[in-house]
């Protein structure tokens, strides 16, 4: 008869297949990555792996659901807080956002790292989408309460929430990007200053918002350290 795993210890395996597989991406890329070095990481049967997952595109679901439901669960915080207007709202989810990056500094590191080479593409098309996934309902909330409130001006919601979680995608390559490629004319601070505040002035005029209800955060986001 098959030994029964306790939940807690099924989640841990099952983590630290992911937190490996994630190493060996990093040091590999996806394509080159098999489940075979998975197996000879770790010192397990292929039986066992296929206990947690059965392909490897499951494993890298896997790793995809795990930022996803992380990222979720910090967000939603900001969302439900019924003490909380919609700016309010809208400046504690981008704050935490940053608190959530911070707290995983070396696992975003790696992934960053990542998004450089070619043969990684499909993770991060894969992070991408469910990021916007996870945001675009939390962001459209936040967005009709503020209509709700007169200190928006949307039409569609949903559709502005689409383009924003997108435009916070773009921002995360842009700084980045900004780590290998500075601007020549500036310091790699002003340049990550001007990046950040030039979309959080977007963001302003997405939503109707009153200018600098949002760019007097830029300090704060810009001085946050991004993985590199």
């Amino acid at each position: 008869m098959a030994r029964r795993v306790k939940p807690e210890e099924y989640a841990a395996r099952r983590a630290q297949i992911l937190a490996t597989a994630l190493e060996l991406i990093w040091e590999k890329g996806y394509q080159e990555m098999t489940i075979s070095d998975v197996l000879t990481t770790l010192s397990i049967s292929k039986g066992a792996f296929y206990h947690y997952f059965d392909s490897k595109r499951a494993l890298l679901d896997g790793i995809v659901e795990m930022f996803a439901a992380d990222f979720s669960t910090a967000a939603q915080h900001a969302v439900s807080d019924p003490a909380l207007d919609a700016m309010a709202k809208l400046r504690t989810y981008l704050l935490s956002a940053l608190d959530w990056k911070a707290e995983r500094s070396s696992e975003l590191a790696a992934i960053a790292r990542m998004w450089r080479h070619e043969d990684n593409a499909v993770l991060k098309q894969r992070i991408s989408q469910a990021s916007v996934r996870i945001q675009s309902p939390l962001l459209a909330a936040i967005i009709r309460q503020g209509c709700a409130e007169a200190v928006f001006d949307v039409t569609h919601p949903d559709e502005a929430a689409l383009i924003i979680a997108g435009m916070g995608l773009q921002l995360g390559d842009a700084l980045i990007d900004a780590f290998t490629e500075p601007a020549d004319h500036t310091s790699l601070e002003d340049h990550r200053a001007v990046l950040v505040e030039a979309h959080l002035e977007a963001l302003e005029r997405i939503l109707g918002a009153t200018p600098r209800a949002l760019t007097v955060l830029s300090p704060q986001i810009a001085g946050t350290s991004f993985p590199s």
